[in-house]
C-alpha cells in the first residue's frame, strides 16, 4: 500500500530558498584560518680561505715610452746642406721659400766641369789610333763676352777625359756674375792640322758666384737681376731679385752660419749705389733672419761692365 503526500504549490520554491539562505549563513560563520607555510633551505658554509685581491700591475709611464725612445730621422741620416730648412728653425718658419720653394737653391762654388772626351768625339770624325795622340797639342780657351781669352788650358798629348776649372784665371780674376762665357777645344795634331771646336758645356753663365776676395770669401749677384737689366731701378725687381738673394743667402747659412756680412752695390753713380745697397741689404737681412742694421751697405760708382752686387764675408 502507497501513501503519496501532496503538498501545495509553491512549497518547493520555499524549501529551495531556505536551504540558500542556510548555505549563506554557513559560509559566514566559517572562520577557518590556514598556517603560513616556509621552506628554509640548508646554510651553506664559506670558503675556508680568502680570495686574493685583484691586482694590474701596469707602467705609469708606458704613454710616454714612445715618445722618450730615439727618432732616427734626427741622426746623421739628413744632410748638413738640407737640415737647416727641412726642420723647425726660426730661419725658416717664416721664409717665402716656405710657400715658393722654387726660390730655394742649393749653391755650392760652382766649379765648372768640361767634358773633353765627349767633346773630342764631336769634333773628330773617327776615333783616332792610340798614336795620333803622340804629337797632338790641344788648347781649351775660355773666352769672356767681350771676345778676349780669359784663361786657357794647354797641354800634350792625349788630354784629360773631363777637366774641373774652378773660375779662376791666371792673373786671380774670378768669372763674374752676370757674364756669359764660352769654351773652345782646339787640336794639332803631329802634321800641323788643326781641328777645333766648341767644348761641353760651350757657354755658362753665373747669376749668383762665390768668389775669394782680398783673401777673404765674397759672394757675387748679378745686379742686373736685382734692378732691372739696366741695372738703373730705384727698386728691387719683384720676380727675379728675391730668388738671386735667396741663392746668395743659402750659401751664408750654409758655409758662414753666424759670420758678420756687409753689402755693396756698384752703379753708376754714388747715390744711387748707396739707395740700391739699402734696398738689397733689407731684403737679404730678412732672408736671413737678421736685423737689417747688423748689416752694412754702401754704394761705388763703376763702369758699366763692373756693375754688381757685392756680398763680403768678415
Amino acid at each position: 500500500m502507497s501513501f503519496v503526500k501532496k503538498y501545495p504549490a509553491g512549497f518547493a520554491l520555499a524549501v529551495a530558498a531556505v536551504i540558500a539562505v542556510a548555505a549563506g549563513a554557513a559560509r559566514a560563520q566559517d572562520t577557518t584560518s590556514y598556517a603560513e607555510i616556509i621552506i628554509k633551505g640548508e646554510t651553506i658554509s664559506k670558503f675556508p680561505f680568502n680570495r686574493p685581491k685583484l691586482q694590474l700591475v701596469f707602467d705609469p709611464m708606458d704613454a710616454l715610452t714612445p715618445m722618450l725612445e730615439p727618432d732616427d730621422k734626427l741622426f746623421l741620416a739628413d744632410s748638413p746642406v738640407t737640415f737647416d730648412w727641412k726642420h723647425n728653425r726660426p730661419d725658416t718658419l717664416h721664409s717665402p721659400k716656405v710657400i715658393k720653394p722654387q726660390w730655394h737653391y742649393l749653391i755650392s762654388r760652382g766649379d765648372v766641369v768640361f767634358d773633353i772626351a765627349f767633346s773630342m768625339a764631336r769634333i773628330l770624325v773617327q776615333p783616332p789610333a792610340a798614336s795620333w795622340y803622340a804629337g797632338l797639342q790641344w788648347e781649351l780657351d775660355i773666352m769672356g763676352d767681350d771676345g778676349s781669352v780669359f784663361h786657357k788650358f794647354s797641354g800634350s798629348g792625349k788630354p784629360p777625359d773631363k777637366l774641373t776649372w774652378d773660375g779662376k784665371n791666371q792673373a786671380g780674376l774670378w768669372v763674374r756674375a752676370g757674364h756669359s762665357y764660352n769654351a773652345f777645344l782646339n787640336l794639332t795634331d803631329s802634321g800641323g792640322a788643326h781641328l777645333g771646336g766648341p767644348a761641353s758645356p760651350a757657354e755658362f753663365r753665373f747669376d749668383v758666384r762665390e768668389i775669394v776676395l782680398d783673401g777673404a770669401p765674397a759672394i757675387e749677384v748679378d745686379s742686373a737681376r736685382l734692378f732691372g737689366d739696366a741695372r738703373d731701378l730705384l727698386s728691387l725687381d719683384k720676380d727675379r731679385a728675391e730668388p738671386a738673394l735667396s741663392a746668395a743667402a743659402d750659401i751664408i747659412k750654409m758655409r758662414y752660419n753666424g759670420r758678420a756680412v756687409s753689402v755693396v752695390c756698384y752703379a753708376d753713380s754714388k747715390p744711387r749705389g748707396d739707395e740700391q745697397a739699402g734696398l738689397a741689404r733689407d731684403l737679404l737681412a730678412r732672408l736671413l733672419n737678421r736685423q737689417p742694421d747688423a748689416i752694412a751697405f754702401s754704394g761705388t760708382e763703376a763702369l758699366p761692365t763692373e756693375r754688381q752686387f757685392l756680398i763680403k764675408i768678415k
